[in-house]
């Protein structure tokens, strides 16, 4: 590939997706995708994959300059339950109920493409995540901090909900919303001769 200028647009509402991408330290910029997610299937992975390239061909070119678009989806799986974003205190106390004393895997997907609608490079990856036993009071506490409202599972490991649990296998990253080293190394294998702006 000859080397060439190309501008990294991410294509998120998310504030956190946004820091992380930050660490990158590739130029980019930011753009909203207003679709909503859906939750059809039934494993994790699947789900996310759909909600993310679903994002991706939502958005549409802002200019003539060469972009590449990056959209991604978290989405949680305990056994045969998937867990996206708690719509309201009930349902946020019930995942997390769900979650208290197990392990689960945080799976985030990314799509990465060019063009929106061009060829659509999509990647995946899985975090083991060991949730102490919860009492009702630690469910009660948590759900007043508001933390949980528009988390996937409920919870935010990079926030109170680090308290939540006792251990993770994987990638950090992932959990908060975007796996930096697989998206880090996907870039440099297929943009590696191109100049970010």
């Amino acid at each position: 590939m000859k080397s060439s200028l190309i501008r990294l647009t991410l294509v998120s509402a998310s504030p956190r997706r946004l820091k992380l991408l930050t660490r990158l330290k590739f130029p980019f910029d930011v753009t909203v995708s207003n679709i909503s997610e859906r939750w059809n299937g039934c494993h994790a992975r699947d789900i996310a994959e759909e909600n993310a390239i679903r994002k991706l061909r939502a958005c549409q070119p802002q200019d003539t300059q060469r972009r590449l678009f990056l959209a991604a989806d978290t989405v949680i799986q305990i056994g045969n339950h998937v867990l996206g974003k708690p719509i309201g205190p009930d349902a946020a106390a019930r995942m997390l109920s769900l979650l208290s004393g197990q392990r689960h895997q945080v799976v985030t997907s990314f799509a990465l493409a060019e063009e929106p609608l061009g060829k659509i490079i999509t990647l995946s990856d899985e975090t083991d995540v060991f949730f102490r036993t919860l009492s009702k009071k630690d469910i009660r506490d948590y759900l007043n901090s508001k933390e949980w409202m528009g988390k996937a599972g409920a919870y935010a490991i990079q926030g109170k909900g680090s308290a939540l649990i006792v251990k993770i296998e994987g990638s950090f990253s992932n959990v908060v919303g975007l796996p930096l080293e697989l998206l880090e190394d996907c870039l440099r294998q297929n943009w590696g001769d191109c100049r970010f702006l």
